[in-house]
């Protein structure tokens, strides 16, 4: 399968969130190539947590944010459990190693990957990393989240699908700015 024309529908949408999980990272997804440069800012107890994946022939960028694993006995879990306890919740979040990490990814694809000069950029995650998406794909042209975490906040720009909808391969995404 090779993706075309900068939209994704939600059957390419699941293979870029699936390879999220896959250790070491596929260097190469439908004819995206992995920056390895800018995702190994994301590296976190040994795995590359969120990946920049490019198609510079459209122009075009995949930004994922893998969900919570098990790695180092489910330590990747304490990120969840600062966003859940805290009465801070995003705030005290922001201030995980896993957020800090993912933020210099996603700020390193806009520095390099200038919308003014034509690139588009996807951001999305599963889980921990649905919530990722929706706190750094603010400049993202779509920002989905896959049964993002949540505490019932607001989930602003962010488009969320449940997984029931994202195993029928039906929806068809090409979201709006607001």
């Amino acid at each position: 399968m090779k993706l075309s024309g900068g939209k994704l529908k939600v059957k390419e949408l699941n293979i870029f969130l699936e390879s999220s999980y896959v250790d070491p990272a596929p260097i190469d997804i439908m004819g995206y190539k992995l920056d390895e440069g800018i995702s190994k800012k994301s590296i976190l107890m040994s795995q590359m947590k969120a990946r920049a994946y490019v198609n510079s022939e459209l122009k075009h960028i995949v930004v994922t944010h893998r969900g919570t694993g098990m790695e180092n006995y489910g330590s990747d879990w304490v990120n969840n459990a600062v966003y859940e306890s805290s009465p801070a919740g995003i705030m005290a979040y922001k201030l995980t190693p896993r957020y800090i990490r993912a933020k210099a990814v996603q700020d390193a694809v806009h520095k390099k990957y200038k919308a003014s000069e034509g690139w588009i950029v996807d951001t999305t995650g599963h889980s921990q990393g649905g919530l990722l998406s929706h706190l750094l794909g603010t400049e993202s042209k779509n920002s989905i989240g896959f049964n993002p975490a949540s505490k019932s906040e607001s989930l602003g720009k962010i488009k969320t699908l449940s997984e029931v909808v994202l195993m029928l391969s039906v929806l068809y995404l090409d979201l709006p700015k607001q």
